[in-house]
């Protein structure tokens, strides 16, 4: 019994974690869409989606599957991913969706810091960085 549960949680993880939306799209549509060998489950909710690459690939590149996820997002919304809104990893994608056909106005933007030091034999300052954060 004590090895029971432990093996009946991760069993019911594992499959949890297959193909179901986080709480906030629960109950919304779900669209199968494959682009160019990736098999994606696109779920939306309002102007938000929440997508989960399904398909089986040896070691996919993140830059590859985010490019895929956008056109699957796409395609299953007939609407474009709002610039800077594209967000996950190589199995789960999270977006902010523009369907009025107008450019994206409030795109997000950043707030940057320059970092310099001062050279007392010199006189001078010198930029030796740039931090920045999104806002």
């Amino acid at each position: 019994m004590r090895l029971f549960i432990p093996v009946l949680v991760t069993t019911l993880t594992a499959l949890a974690g297959c193909d179901s939306p986080g709480v906030a799209f629960m109950g919304s549509e779900k669209i199968e869409v494959e682009v160019e060998g990736s098999t994606f489950s696109v779920h939306r909710r309002e102007n938000r989606v929440e997508v989960y690459r399904t398909s089986r690939e040896l070691l996919p590149k993140l830059g590859v599957i985010m490019g895929r996820s956008k056109i699957a997002i796409e395609q299953a919304t007939q609407c474009k991913v709002r610039d800077g809104t594209m967000t996950g990893d190589h199995a789960i994608q999270r977006a902010s969706l523009n369907c009025t056909g107008k450019p994206d106005t409030a795109s997000p933007g950043f707030s940057c810091d320059v970092v310099d030091s001062y050279n007392p034999e010199t006189g001078l300052s010198e930029v030796v960085g740039i931090n920045c954060v999104p806002t």
